[in-house]
């Protein structure tokens, strides 16, 4: 369902979302009608494209494109600095990242941004592979669970949830910088998932789960720590749930001696 943000304009981000799921899942020929419907009101009254989510305004112009949409690619301005380049600060958005580098595979001649789009995250993509791959796998597990309304256990649900809170990627791009100033020949120093890595990732998925959970208060699936910890522990409640992330982020805050 599509939601209003503050200014009372039409947001379809979640649509779009969900839609992207089904895709990636292969399930596109079950829900072509709904999927047809939910474009086609996004072409019409989303006028602001996902405002100011690169996320979100890539999502849109990839799904719409694909629809047979003919938007077009000055949707990206907001993202362009006076140089004419994608802003610097875009490089610790990875989801946005990840979406911006999907719709540039759908540019066509004459589009604006999307040959600089495309250095911009290729050259982000290029120094963390495996990283990147990583992260599209765990989104895609999430999207299946999602799909199917599964509640993992805990562990499992923690261990993908710090790998697609993006941690991993964001270490290594900002390594970047370091590791050319120290004129250091291992890129790949990333790799082994350091533990302050896994702290932070830990800490980040936790307490965006507590916060989600609350604000929505939703109904039906939710796919959080909180309801996984609910389902693997029958006995307990939604406030001795909500203690134990509190708890585990507490932990993870800890100083390592």
């Amino acid at each position: 369902m599509a939601n209003k943000s503050s200014e009372g304009k039409v947001d379809h981000v979640e649509e779009l979302v969900m839609i992207d799921a089904i895709q990636r899942l292969g399930l596109e020929c079950y829900f072509g009608d709904d999927i047809d419907r939910i474009l086609r009101k996004c072409s019409e009254t989303d006028s602001e494209g996902g405002g100011d989510d690169l996320h979100g305004v890539a999502l849109r112009f990839r799904l719409l494109r694909q629809g047979g949409y003919n938007l077009q690619a000055d949707i990206f301005e907001k993202f362009i600095d006076n140089n004419g380049r994608f802003k610097q600060e875009l490089e610790k958005d990875t989801k946005g990242l990840m979406s911006l580098f999907e719709a540039s595979e759908l540019g066509i001649s004459g589009d604006q941004y999307f040959d600089e789009a495309s250095e911009f995250t290729w050259n982000l993509l290029n120094t963390s592979l495996e990283h990147w791959a990583e992260l599209c796998n765990a989104f895609l597990v999430e999207a299946r669970w999602f799909a199917s309304e599964h509640l993992p256990t805990t562990k499992e649900y923690l261990k993908n949830g710090v790998v697609s809170s993006g941690v991993y990627v964001v270490f290594a791009t900002s390594s970047q910088s370091w590791v050319k100033q120290k004129n250091v020949k291992n890129t790949n120093i990333w790799i082994n998932h350091p533990r302050i890595a896994t702290m932070t990732g830990t800490l980040l998925r936790l307490w965006d789960d507590l916060g989600s959970a609350k604000d929505e208060d939703q109904d039906g699936y939710d796919g959080s720590f909180v309801a996984c910890y609910m389902n693997e522990y029958q006995e307990s409640s939604d406030e001795s749930a909500r203690e134990q992330v509190l708890g585990m982020i507490s932990e993870s805050m800890e100083v390592p001696q």
